[in-house]
């Protein structure tokens, strides 16, 4: 199955407000993601008012991502990048 990896403005402003170093690490780590066999297996959906999304969890950050499925593309939208504690709210 073939995965495409997109991000929102919000999550764009996000990668471009940390260190570089950082950035290329979570980048990298998403597509690392989305080249596996099952992306989803390393992800966690979440609950309350974010119901519907689900995280990836990097290291101390998370990504929070929807998913668009099209026939036997899947499209992974990654919304915002952010701290633990800075990431739910």
């Amino acid at each position: 199955m073939k995965y495409n990896l997109q991000y929102t403005k919000r999550a764009q402003k996000d990668l471009l407000k940390m260190d570089k170093k950082q950035s290329k690490i979570l980048v990298a780590k998403l597509h690392e993601y989305t080249k596996s066999n099952s992306p989803m297996s390393q992800a966690k959906p979440l609950k309350g008012e974010l119901a519907g999304l689900y995280r990836f969890r990097i290291g101390k950050y998370r990504a929070i991502f929807t998913t668009d499925k099209h026939g036997k593309i899947i499209i992974i939208t990654i919304i915002h990048i952010a701290k633990r504690g800075e990431v739910y709210s």
